[in-house]
């Protein structure tokens, strides 16, 4: 660590709250900010680049929020690390880090955390989330019906109609002798749509069966806080989860909840009771189980662990969308599909496993010739995606000005 990050970060270690001027620079820190998109976001929201991260930052350049929204979620973010402030410190005195620089990424963790939260207390109740999908689902399906049906008998009455101003449209070359097959578009799109609806039945079954749980949201805030909290501690080092009420664990859990909501001494027992034994917390262990040896640079590392990895994240894809090919709550349009899947991702696991190496795997084995011409690719596409984006705002800006005068 430099001298410069030991300054910067010391506030976090010793006792009491931290100023707010110390922590608006380690956020700068945390969410570094490009200098010239903090210039232009300060003409459109004062105080915007000294809170905000850089993708919130984006969304005012390019007018996707209004300046309204915009100078509010500079108002929440100061409340949120206001909040922070006395919490910190004490969140750091159970965290066991092996270097200060990581507390940077602590913060990032809570910060993400804690954004979050609101968002998360207005989506409901996950039963009636799941009930609302399998709806809108079903509604869906009928939909992509009735357009297929209709796609069924306008292939015969203006399919060659279509595909002379689409061939024209496009500049489609004209074929010998100028005959082209008819209906070929509309036929393609009608065959699309049959795809479609069979992939929102398949989708439907999996949602019915509990195997598309991170697309239904819920109202889990303290859920969503302990698995915040165990990331940091198996991360970084703290006290284990355990589920003895007021245990270290579940303290560092009331305070996370503290930053997010601003309420004290909240009872986490029960959430943390049920992330112990989630999928969640299975998965985050397998995790780190794999990860382990190939993060140890002192072990012989597996150059193919990766590919092995994909390989077999593709077959137990295969695996899931066969069993759907020979479920009878399917339709026969519907299984045809889950064969398609199932192909596919067989297909895919076959590439990986057939992949070349050895693999490049860490960024110190690139020459330095090559690191430097990726940065500078990556430069010219930022700079690129900043014009589009400063263009893109204006001219949303001077729309709905002129929308304002009409």
């Amino acid at each position: 660590m430099t001298e410069v990050e030991d300054t910067l970060l010391a506030p976090l270690f010793r006792d009491g709250p931290i100023a707010e001027k110390d922590f608006l620079r380690i956020i700068g820190h945390v969410h570094p900010v490009d200098p010239r998109d903090a210039e232009l976001a300060e003409r459109l929201v004062p105080g915007a680049s000294e809170v905000l991260e850089p993708g919130h930052i984006s969304t005012i350049i390019r007018a996707d929020i209004s300046t309204d929204d915009a100078k509010r979620d500079v108002q929440e973010a100061r409340l949120r690390y206001r909040r922070y402030l006395p919490l910190l410190p004490t969140l750091f005195r159970h965290l066991r880090l092996e270097r200060r620089y990581h507390a940077l990424n602590v913060i990032f963790r809570v910060d993400d955390c804690c954004r979050e939260v609101p968002t998360i207390a207005r989506q409901g109740r996950r039963d009636s989330n799941k009930r609302k999908l399998l709806k809108e689902l079903a509604s869906s399906a009928d939909m992509v019906g009735a357009v297929e049906a209709l796609f069924d008998r306008l292939r015969y009455v203006v399919g060659s109609e279509f595909d002379s101003i689409m061939d024209a449209h496009e500049g489609a070359k004209v074929p010998v002798g100028g005959w082209h097959p008819p209906y070929n578009r509309l036929s393609s799109m009608h065959e699309a749509l049959q795809f479609l609806r069979g992939a929102i039945e398949i989708r439907a079954t999996l949602v019915q069966d509990g195997e598309a749980e991170p697309l239904i949201s819920d109202n889990q805030v303290k859920a969503h806080i302990v698995e915040c909290a165990y990331d940091l501690t198996r991360v970084y080092g703290g006290p284990p989860l355990v589920t003895t009420p007021g245990s270290d664990f579940a303290f560092v859990c009331s305070l996370i909840y503290e930053m997010a909501t601003g309420k004290p001494d909240a009872s986490m027992a029960g959430a943390i009771s049920r992330f112990a034994r989630s999928d969640a917390r299975r998965e985050a262990d397998e995790y780190d189980q794999e990860e382990a040896a190939l993060s140890d640079r002192t072990k012989p590392v597996d150059n193919f662990a990766s590919s092995r990895r994909t390989t077999e994240m593709f077959l137990a894809e295969a695996t899931k969308y066969a069993g759907l090919y020979r479920d009878p709550r399917l339709s026969k349009d519907a299984s045809y599909c889950a064969l398609l899947i199932t192909r596919r991702a067989v297909e895919k696991a076959e590439a990986a496993s057939s992949e070349y190496g050895p693999f490049l795997l860490w960024v110190d084995q690139y020459s330095e010739t090559h690191r430097e011409q990726l940065a500078q690719e990556q430069e010219k596409l930022t700079e690129e995606m900043r014009k589009l984006d400063t263009r893109l705002g204006e001219l949303r800006r001077k729309e709905l000005k002129m929308s304002r005068r009409e």
